[in-house]
């Protein structure tokens, strides 16, 4: 597995707090893509097409959404705390669970705007 989410906030600066800042035509904003990859940093599930997703993602949305930089940093750092406290709100057995669904439906949206540039 690649951990790709670490060097990737130390890059953008961790960040996180505008919910519709940025958000796309489906519906999904700035601070759901942070989450969905915290999501699925939490899980190990991060592989190339998934971290190439997130960051084509990401930059769709600061570009649609033509969202300032300190907006993008705000919704990444509630994106961070959320998925901080879920996590330690499910513990270890309830892992298993947000990380075969939530951890997946994250793992799908990137991958297929990876591969196709839309959401599933």
């Amino acid at each position: 597995m690649i951990n790709l989410i670490a060097p990737v906030m130390i890059w953008a600066g961790l960040g996180a707090g505008a919910l519709a800042a940025g958000a796309d035509p489906a519906g999904i904003g700035l601070q759901q893509v942070h989450y969905d990859i915290a999501v699925a940093d939490y899980c190990g599930l991060i592989d190339q097409p998934v971290a190439i997703g997130y960051f084509l993602l990401h930059h769709d949305l600061l570009a649609r959404g033509n969202v300032a930089p300190e907006d993008d940093q705000a919704a990444r750092l509630a994106a961070i705390a959320a998925a901080d406290l879920e996590y330690f709100d499910r513990g270890l057995s309830g892992q298993k669970n947000w990380c075969r669904t939530e951890g997946a439906a994250a793992v799908g949206r990137f991958t297929s705007y990876f591969q196709r540039r839309q959401l599933p």
